[in-house]
């Protein structure tokens, strides 16, 4: 009589290949929603940038910041909300608001929430002001030439963080 199954062989080689088809698709989503976060986070600056121009516009200043460098150590708000005459500090993820001009609807956060973003106005030099995120992927083309637009020794501002992706005002 002849049963018709499978061998130990068959079974463990059928477990392995199941196994390394799982592991590569792991990796790529892991991969991929790093690189999705990453792209949030610079879209997230670009949206800043234009709420900046739009407060110098009124006020015909950057708004104040309550940061101090380098980024990711300290406070990293944006001191422009309430009034132009007595700026209190901006929350990630609530509205910028001051005196009645909505700047932005709701502030962005880090897509994870493992960090903030960070600002800081410059008090003269090369520039007027700095944006900061901090990327999963250092190896981010966009991050060496960030970096480079916006270094100014005057202040400090030399980045020796590669996952740093920074956008400035510069003069």
């Amino acid at each position: 009589m002849h049963k018709s199954a499978f061998t130990l062989i068959e079974l463990m080689v059928a477990v392995t290949i199941v196994a390394i088809i799982a592991g590569i698709f792991a990796l790529n989503v892991g991969g991929n929603l790093s690189k999705a976060r990453d792209a949030k986070r610079k879209s997230d600056l670009r949206s800043l940038k234009t709420s900046f121009d739009l407060y110098y516009n009124v006020n015909n200043i950057y708004p104040p910041s309550d940061s101090s460098w380098p980024p990711f150590s300290g406070d990293t708000r944006i001191k422009g909300c309430g009034t132009l005459q007595a700026p209190t500090n901006c929350d990630w993820g609530t509205p910028w608001i001051q005196d009645g001009v909505t700047y932005m609807g709701v502030l962005p956060k880090d897509p994870k929430g493992q960090w903030s973003y960070f600002y800081l106005r410059a008090p003269q030099g090369r520039l007027s002001y700095l944006m900061v995120a901090k990327l999963e992927r250092s190896i981010d083309p966009d991050n060496a030439a960030s970096q480079s637009n916006c270094q100014d020794t005057t202040y400090g501002f030399v980045f020796s963080d590669p996952s740093w992706f920074v956008m400035c005002d510069a003069r």
